[in-house]
């Protein structure tokens, strides 16, 4: 395992997903995209990664332009929004929740910090 290290991220370690993990984004791409091709899916599969994050660790920092789209496979997270000056959670996300899927399809800027309430795993 590698560790990788984003400027603006705490250090975290990145699995490169394998054959635990195919079922549930083949799962999910059915659900979510059941149009998505047989090549694509695999694409997916071959690209995605798990990252590990300890609770209070950022996934997503409020007002971050290149947020990534996550899975959550292990743990929770929270989303929350800098109101008057401080943090107010407005979600609870377990396992199964996507995040960050708003930028991606919005190419705006993120609306929210999502933070691991957990020991959390996110496929990327």
């Amino acid at each position: 395992m590698d560790p990788v290290a984003e400027p603006h991220r705490p250090l975290k370690y990145a699995i490169y997903v394998d054959h635990d993990v195919a079922p549930a984004l083949q799962a999910a791409a059915h659900v979510h995209a059941p149009g998505i091709g047989e090549r694509a899916l695999k694409e997916l599969v071959r690209s995605a990664r798990i990252d590990r994050f300890k609770a209070g660790e950022v996934l997503i920092e409020e007002g971050d332009t290149d947020d990534p789209l996550y899975l959550v496979r292990k743990g929770s997270v929270t989303v929350s929004r800098r109101i008057g000056g401080k943090d107010t959670i407005l979600a609870f996300l377990p396992a199964g929740s996507y995040i960050g899927e708003m930028t991606q399809l919005t190419s705006e800027r993120g609306a929210a910090c999502v933070k691991a309430a957990t020991t959390t795993e996110a496929i990327r």
